[in-house]
């Protein structure tokens, strides 16, 4: 009988060794399934950050090349500031030009005018003084 319960707590201890061992497995899977999941995760979150990078850098580049033709963009807006204010004098200095060109022009025609009605009184004493007729002969009138 004593053998019997020697017998009996050795198959209850078997048995609760049994159960201890198969609850270890089964929390040694769970473990192991929860490695994998993080593994994955871990995965996923490195290959996203590698995107991100990616597009983090093409976003620099493309700032610095937006910044290079607003640069760019400023050097030609100067240039043509400068070329504007070169038109603008030269136009000033034309306008002066034409301006003393017209008061030449004008001070010729009074001149001119002068000389006619100058003439013209001339002809008309000389015309007085001969009798009239000598005038027309010679083409002056």
């Amino acid at each position: 009988m004593m053998q019997e319960m020697v017998g009996a707590a050795q198959g209850q201890g078997e048995s609760a060794a049994s159960r201890v061992e198969e609850t270890l497995r089964v929390e040694l899977r769970q473990e192991q399934q929860r490695r994998d999941a993080m593994g994955q995760e871990l995965i996923r979150l490195t290959t996203e950050a590698t995107r991100l990078g990616c597009e983090v850098e093409t976003a620099r580049k493309e700032a610095a090349q937006a910044r290079a033709e607003r640069d760019e963009a400023k050097g030609r807006m100067v240039a043509l500031h400068a070329e504007l204010d070169d038109l603008r004098s030269e136009m000033a200095i034309s306008r002066q030009k034409v301006a003393a060109a017209m008061e030449g022009m004008q001070a010729q025609a009074g001149r001119r005018q002068a000389w006619d009605a100058e003439r013209k009184e001339l002809l008309a004493k000389l015309a007085a003084t001969k009798g009239g007729g000598g005038g027309g002969r010679l083409g002056l009138g």
